[in-house]
């Protein structure tokens, strides 16, 4: 195992952590329980950090549609930590990390197959309620932000397609 797979399989598993983590917040707690999402966060804007530099180390790693989504999630989740409120939400967003969750395990095609799968099953139905739940809450301005990572999923669906035939 080389530098590069024993980094994938360590995001890997460090994924699952927070995804299952995420599903055990949000089924325990109600969303105005702030302080109990809060370590959920950090760590994922420790994964963010760490994926980022990462990519930056090794050039297997890099691609830049994922750079310019995980510069933005940063973002996001820094300005996000001082604002509780936005926490719940936040890791309702780690459900959508499920798309790389197997990445180390499974082959290509079968990757392909796994990813088309996890955007039309999880990601998409997750954007579509965080719409209604920031709007249900008044926060109208964070609704906006939704439709681009809509858009990119469609276009890894426009790229995994083809990879099919």
């Amino acid at each position: 195992m080389n530098l590069v797979q024993a980094f994938t399989l360590y995001r890997s598993i460090f994924l699952w952590g927070l995804f299952l983590n995420a599903i055990r917040l949000m089924t325990m707690y109600a969303e105005h329980e702030h302080q109990k999402f809060t370590p959920n966060i950090w760590a994922f804007t420790a994964y963010l950090s760490i994926d980022l530099s990462c990519m930056g180390i090794f050039r297997k790693l890099r691609r830049t549609d994922l750079l310019a989504h995980h510069m933005g999630c940063l973002f996001i989740y820094i300005v996000g930590i001082p604002i509780p409120s936005t926490h719940y939400m936040g890791n309702a967003f780690m459900l959508c990390e499920s798309i790389s969750l197997l990445n180390a395990v499974l082959p290509p095609r079968a990757l392909c197959w796994y990813r088309l799968f996890t955007i039309f099953t999880v990601r998409y139905p997750v954007w579509f309620w965080s719409m209604w739940w920031l709007y249900k809450t008044h926060n109208y301005i964070n609704i906006c932000g939704v439709p681009i990572f809509m858009a990119y999923d469609a276009y890894i669906v426009y790229k995994t397609v083809p990879k099919l035939k």
